[in-house]
């Protein structure tokens, strides 16, 4: 099979057949048995980069630009991997990947999705969110209903009820049994200062009842508290929770929530803030503190 040798008119054709698609006609790739004979080797003048392709589907594909080149739509791919910091784990389909997601979490990831959106949410990182306010809350997550609906259980009484998980995020949801729960008793908004094993200072913002346990909450790990710089008595968690969030999307953008993880295990990773925020962030406490002043006097009393 080595020793066939295409006429120099069949070389003519296909020499002109792939100049049509920018491509430079090199010969017959190393074959071993007789079916090699549909492939030729070309050279694609964009790019440079040499393949074997099916001179037959060549033909087909005249109306679609022809072949293609596998190695720049390989590279394409992991610009977009790299683009997202995705670690590609392993090839599940042309356009379907398992990968490593910046985060740490193991998900799919989907080329179109990569091409469309420049920043792609974490599932996972949602969740972890959003369990993060059920504790705060007082309620317990048990089931998924749809994409927008659970149900819920209430640590006050153990009573149960569905609700929109944006409600719970916002602290919308009362005991549907006694109205009681963590949103309707006195809270508290807090700046923590912590401090990594290799000495880097960082801010942690968030709301609770006790502070003492939300550090313990926390789960940190290389990581210790070093001060409470600053916590204002609010009426109710409730308004706790609401003032936290509005601040929160005041603010300039976090730490980045992956590092962050790796010191705060078990939730408030995400609140994190340089020291540079210090000033901005108490200012803003110190505000909420005027406007709540008297709601704080009459209940005391």
């Amino acid at each position: 099979m080595s020793d066939y040798k295409e006429s120099t008119e069949k070389v003519e054709m296909l020499t002109a057949h792939f100049a049509k698609f920018d491509c430079t006609y090199l010969g017959l790739p190393r074959f071993e048995k007789k079916s090699d004979l549909k492939f030729r080797t070309v050279r694609f003048n964009s790019c440079g980069h040499e393949q074997d392709v099916s001179y037959h589907n060549s033909l087909k594909k005249s109306a679609s630009g022809g072949p293609k080149c596998k190695q720049c739509q390989i590279n394409a791919k992991q610009a977009l991997f790299d683009k997202h910091g995705y670690i590609v784990i392993e090839k599940i389909t042309k356009d379907k990947f398992l990968v490593k997601k910046p985060c740490g979490h193991i998900a799919h990831a989907y080329v179109n999705h990569m091409k469309t959106y420049d920043n792609i949410l974490c599932s996972f990182c949602i969740m972890d969110r959003h369990l993060e306010y059920c504790e705060k809350l007082g309620v317990e997550y048990l089931e998924q209903v749809n994409a927008v609906e659970a149900i819920y259980k209430f640590k006050c009484c153990g009573a149960t009820k569905k609700l929109y998980k944006v409600a719970v995020e916002r602290g919308n949801c009362l005991c549907p049994s006694c109205g009681n729960g963590w949103m309707t008793k006195p809270s508290k908004i807090y700046l923590f200062q912590l401090e990594t094993s290799d000495g880097f200072n960082f801010l942690k913002f968030g709301y609770g009842k006790d502070l003492e346990n939300r550090v313990r909450e926390y789960r940190l790990k290389d990581c210790k508290f070093k001060s409470l710089i600053y916590y204002i008595d609010l009426p109710s968690g409730q308004i706790a929770m609401r003032e936290e969030l509005r601040i929160h999307s005041e603010l300039g953008v976090p730490l980045d929530s992956s590092t962050m993880r790796k010191y705060l295990t078990r939730g408030g990773y995400s609140e994190c803030y340089p020291l540079d925020q210090l000033d901005t962030i108490v200012n803003k406490m110190k505000d909420v503190c005027q406007v709540y002043e008297k709601d704080l006097d009459e209940y005391k009393q």
